[in-house]
């Protein structure tokens, strides 16, 4: 009976889109409902879709369906969010009581906690501000605001995602096939952005990747910010981890891959992403046993034989060549300004930022210290809109001023919109996910394990590093990285459980 309502309540709607004219619609709408359905059927769709989309790789397409400036990621994300949430409980009432994989741990407690104080603030700004015009947009300055169903909405909301995930992935044979689905598409995504890189794909394309912030800079040609980059991490750690573990064919494939990566990372121009990495690369390398970093040595060498002889081919030679002086000049920009960073322009707006946050912190309320002024308080600083008479060729003047409601220093930006207990509840999770990261990756008896965790902690530090100066954490290029923070709980679960494949063990490290 419910299948056949909503059945006739979908064809309704798709024939309601055809009537008014809206066939691009009328097709994105069939196309969602197809994969919804498809997902609450096929676990490894629903949970690859929904990583996959929040990280706003491909999904983007929807722009073409809309007339208006939204691609409907928000309701794209929620729907397939709600579908595994679904699924999930379907399962797990299903389940044995002693089939059933622990949903209680630090980690998830610690993300419940900040997620449920996120989502009261949330709610408090549906409930009391939805009619209340956003400061930092434009047709809010026109004096023509403009209001979306979802508002408010961000990655920090789909992050409890996370526990569903967990009971989803309890089989590891399943979780392996997700694995396998997600290392495929950032593959795609990494050959994308090299393929930008030396021949700028079409406009849909850029779209289909998120590639659209691309263009020449007096640093070369950079790629500002795509869909893939830290998913791509994430496989990029786990690789270099199982270097001296796996057979020689994977390896090939697995340096091809890293090679991709590093290209990718160096096209992206991001300075503080490079560190970031740096961070974590001694450690992918070299917590392994002798026996593994000896054969790691010998497919690095290999691999730089290769590399030098390849470098005998000029077409070959000169791509390299161009993409490592981009890097230096790119690198070197950081003394440029009399060797201090922080005379660098960039780092001068995000202190005059701070400073005019800091006086209007100090008029603040001790209730809107505790629990921040929301996510549509300004605080004076007015930005100058750029290109406005090529958005709005029509109007009088050239030069626009919007009111920002949120700062480059995510720190404060925090701050300023969810409060010192929000702050104190996102820095407590961050640092139970790599005290817990820790002990998994020390009692895992299983390489592949131990990739997979580094992996995702690899991933993580790339996140952070860039969310510092730029508020990464609640964007959707996140978003993957979180839901794959469920594989650090699921590592120990299928540890306990046996299901890691014999063949991939290895003796556990030792910490000292």
């Amino acid at each position: 009976m419910f299948t056949i309502l909503a059945a006739v309540a979908s064809n309704a709607v798709i024939l309601g889109f055809l009537l008014q004219g809206q066939e691009n619609r009328a097709i994105a709408f069939t196309i969602l409902l197809f994969i919804f359905v498809l997902a609450f059927l096929v676990v490894e769709v629903a949970v690859t879709a929904l990583i996959v989309a929040g990280a706003g790789l491909f999904v983007n397409a929807l722009y073409y369906a809309s007339p208006g400036f939204g691609t409907g990621v928000n309701t794209v994300v929620t729907g397939l969010l709600l579908t595994i949430s679904w699924r999930a409980i379907y399962e797990y009432i299903k389940l044995p009581r002693d089939e059933r994989p622990p949903l209680l741990n630090w980690l998830t407690v610690a993300l419940l906690l900040f997620w449920m104080y996120y989502m009261g603030i949330v709610i408090y700004h549906y409930v009391f501000h939805y009619h209340t015009p956003d400061p930092l947009d434009v047709r809010t300055a026109l004096g023509v605001p403009q209001y979306g169903v979802m508002r408010f909405f961000d990655g920090h909301q789909v992050w409890i995602g996370i526990i569903p995930l967990i009971v989803l992935l309890r089989d590891w044979r399943r979780a392996r096939r997700v694995l396998i689905a997600l290392v495929v598409l950032m593959a795609i995504g990494l050959g994308s952005i090299v393929w930008e890189y030396f021949s700028p794909l079409p406009v849909f394309y850029k779209v289909l990747f998120q590639l659209r912030a691309a263009g020449e800079t007096v640093e070369g040609y950079r790629i500002r910010d795509p869909a893939p980059l830290y998913l791509a991490l994430t496989v990029f750690f786990f690789i270099l981890y199982t270097l001296g573990y796996t057979r020689s064919r994977w390896v090939i494939v697995g340096l091809i891959y890293v090679a991709l990566c590093i290209f990718a990372v160096l096209a992206t121009k991001n300075r503080i992403v490079w560190a970031g990495i740096l961070v974590v690369l001694p450690l992918a390398l070299l917590l392994k046993s002798p026996v593994a970093i000896l054969r790691q040595a010998q497919a690095l060498g290999a691999a730089a034989l290769l590399l030098g002889a390849l470098m005998l081919n000029p077409t070959f030679y000169d791509s390299i060549s161009r993409i490592w002086i981009e890097t230096v000049e790119r690198w070197e920009r950081n003394y440029a300004f009399g060797g201090d960073p922080r005379l660098d322009p960039s780092y001068q707006f995000r202190q005059k930022e701070l400073e005019i946050w800091n006086e209007y912190y100090k008029q603040t309320t001790t209730v809107q210290r505790l629990f921040g002024s929301g996510f549509l308080q300004p605080y004076g600083f007015y930005m100058k809109v750029v290109d406005i008479d090529r958005a709005y060729s029509n109007l009088p003047y050239t030069q626009l001023y919007v009111q920002k409601t949120s700062l480059h220093f995510s720190f404060y930006a925090r701050l300023h919109r969810t409060g010192l207990i929000g702050v104190a509840l996102f820095y407590w999770l961050l640092a139970v996910f790599f005290i817990y990261s820790m002990v998994v990756f020390v009692k895992c008896r299983s390489y592949m394990g131990r990739a997979i965790v580094l992996g995702v902690v690899g991933a993580t530090v790339g996140v952070l590093s860039f969310d510092a100066l730029h508020g990464l954490f609640g964007r959707y290029e996140a978003v993957p990285v979180m839901l794959l923070w469920s594989m650090v709980p699921l590592v120990a679960h299928w540890q306990r459980t046996g299901q890691l494949p014999e063949e991939n063990t290895a003796p556990a490290v030792n910490p000292a």
